[in-house]
């Protein structure tokens, strides 16, 4: 069984190993770039799974006006292809509604533009990021109803 909610405290370490492990460590960034000047004015969630109790997913919802960002989405190799992304962004949508925003903007590797299409993002253009990174991203945009 799985939980998604925010993290507490104690939580923070093991939240940030994981976002460097899966959104840092695979373009050869140190640790410590998993965190950032925004984490203050976040909106933080992690998945969590009950039966080990670690944390097996994160992202967090950036909030700019009426609308917002949402950035370092991971699910540990293991537990992809199971539903926990999706489960995880719905929380996200669910947030940026209770906060009565119109959108959500989120920059998207490539290779999982599908996922984010079949929860209903539209792609707006895509975008070379070079060193360290070196692969292509695409700007997406969902509208919140």
């Amino acid at each position: 069984m799985i939980t998604i909610r925010e993290p507490l405290e104690s939580e923070l370490v093991e939240m940030y190993q994981l976002r460097w492990k899966l959104n840092r460590k695979p373009f050869g960034l140190a640790p410590g770039t998993e965190v950032d000047d925004k984490e203050a004015e976040s909106h933080r969630v992690i998945v969590v799974d009950e039966n080990t109790t670690s944390i097996i997913g994160s992202a967090r919802l950036l909030v700019a006006k009426n609308d917002c960002e949402i950035d370092f989405v991971g699910v540990d190799e293991s537990y992809q292809k199971q539903g926990i992304g999706r489960k995880l962004m719905e929380v996200l949508h669910n947030k940026a509604r209770d906060l009565k925003l119109k959108k959500i903007n989120l920059s998207a590797r490539k290779s999982a533009e599908g996922f984010y299409k079949s929860l209903g993002y539209v792609p707006l253009e895509e975008h070379f990021c070079g060193p360290p990174y070196n692969i292509t991203e695409v700007a997406m945009e969902f509208r919140l109803a």
